[in-house]
């Protein structure tokens, strides 16, 4: 006769647990998952709209704000974030950027490197500000829009 306890609980039945560094990915690859998405849903009203000019640079006020959301939301994924303890964490997602050609990483870089120094921050550096000094002594700052 077998053991109750045997019988209720066969050995090819393992309980798993999901480790602490597990459970932290998926929310890290949920987020992710979030912001790329919102990403496209960004590009694709960008694009619907017709929001640039026959240049390609954005035309209006709509396509600058779209452009500062696409570019600080999909930049969000690649930088330093806190994770729900809020501690400094950082998330590797070179299998996102593996497979890339060369082309789409020189703009997956520059898009990052946009983000840092003139969406989400205000870095000082080269950013075709121009400040004209006039005769009554006011400064004036031209508009800047920045375009990628």
């Amino acid at each position: 006769m077998t053991d109750l306890k045997e019988a209720r609980c066969p050995a090819a039945v393992t309980e798993r647990r999901m480790t602490e560094a597990h459970h932290t990915n998926f929310e890290r690859l949920d987020i992710v998952s979030a912001d790329l998405t919102m990403v496209q849903r960004f590009l694709q009203a960008y694009l619907d709209r017709a929001l640039y000019d026959s240049q390609g640079r954005p035309d209006g006020v709509l396509a600058e704000a779209l452009t500062v959301a696409i570019v600080v939301t999909y930049a969000r994924p690649f930088t330093r974030s806190k994770n729900r303890f809020g501690k400094w964490e950082d998330f590797n997602l070179s299998f996102l950027t593996a497979p890339l050609s060369d082309g789409q990483r020189g703009l997956h870089q520059r898009t990052i490197g946009e983000r840092d120094k003139a969406f989400a921050h205000s870095d000082a550096g080269p950013q075709n500000i121009k400040v004209i000094d006039t005769p009554d002594g006011r400064l004036t700052v031209s508009n800047v829009v920045r375009v990628l």
